[in-house]
């Protein structure tokens, strides 16, 4: 390429984006996804939260409880699973604001602490729970989309699009536990089949409660032979808890 090399073009254009990303933010702060203040350029919360936040044990799977994954044998269909926060206060505001009160730019934040939360775990390719066109376009953006891209950046791992919603479902979190588990089979279907077998894929979604919109969608991968599917979100439902 020359004189410069093709890292060095990268370099170049990140340092570029950070000065672009700094003149924005002093005319427009960023805000802390958790409670809405003002916080520092370069930093994922204010400093207050970053005193308060507390990241949920990572020793243990998020959905079975166990130090020893049984999700897979337990039918719910995935490897094992990773979330940050449990849905309560503040990470529950957050993913509120995210999704119903248009601030897609929380999603760098969030899938921030998300990455922690994964560490040095490795995966052959990042993917997310699918949003229906009708919806997508109502809200501009698909919020599991954004936290994937993001986390991407973060574990340097590439983004794919494997899943597109086929039905118009109704809302999950208007159901109940039982009628969740029916509203979403036969949702999704399978893109780039040829990304997927024998793989270990990370597939994103902001919560998980009942983890029925995850089980589909690894289901799906499984058909067309994904080797491993763990889910990753950036909140969960309490077990004891059913909203």
């Amino acid at each position: 390429m020359g004189l410069l090399s093709l890292r060095g073009v990268k370099d170049i254009n990140r340092r570029l984006q950070m000065m672009k990303r700094y003149v924005i933010h002093m005319f427009f702060p960023n805000r802390c996804p958790f409670c809405g203040q003002v916080m520092e350029f370069g930093e994922h919360c204010c400093t207050e939260c970053k005193l308060t936040l507390t990241l949920l044990d990572n020793t243990v799977c998020s959905v079975c409880s166990q130090k020893e994954c049984r999700c897979l044998q337990s039918g719910m269909g995935i490897d094992g699973s990773f979330s940050a926060f449990n849905y309560e206060g503040n990470p529950k505001d957050a993913i509120l604001a995210m999704k119903f009160k248009n601030r897609p730019e929380y999603a760098e934040h969030l899938a921030y602490f998300l990455a922690k939360q994964i560490g040095d775990h490795k995966f052959d390719c990042i993917t997310f729970v699918p949003m229906h066109d009708k919806k997508k376009k109502k809200r501009g953006y698909n919020q599991a989309e954004l936290l994937a891209k993001h986390l991407a950046q973060e574990l340097n791992i590439p983004c794919k699009t494997l899943l597109v919603k086929i039905k118009e479902s109704e809302e999950q979190h208007t159901l109940s536990l039982e009628k969740r588990k029916c509203n979403v089979v036969g949702s999704y279907a399978v893109m780039n089949t040829t990304e997927i077998s024998g793989k270990c894929i990370l597939l994103i979604d902001d919560i998980l409660t009942t983890g029925a919109t995850v089980k589909e969608c690894s289901k799906m991968l499984k058909t067309y032979r994904a080797k491993k599917v763990y889910s990753a979100t950036i909140c969960r439902v309490s077990r004891n808890r059913s909203e």
